[in-house]
């Protein structure tokens, strides 16, 4: 029962620290977009207009 467990902790540790690691790359690469010049914003809205649309 106590190997078990270990496994369980084990498996609960990865997924925490790989979701972790997705957060990271998603702020990453959104203030990057955010916050660099306009090439890279328009770049981006060939691919998803609504995501950064000047107002």
């Amino acid at each position: 029962m106590k190997n078990q467990t270990q496994q369980n902790r084990f498996f609960i540790r990865a997924i925490y620290l790989v979701t972790i690691g997705f957060w990271l790359r998603i702020l990453k690469t959104g203030s990057s977009l955010l916050f660099s010049d306009n090439t890279a914003r328009i770049e981006t809205g060939k691919y998803a207009p609504f995501v950064l649309q000047k107002a």
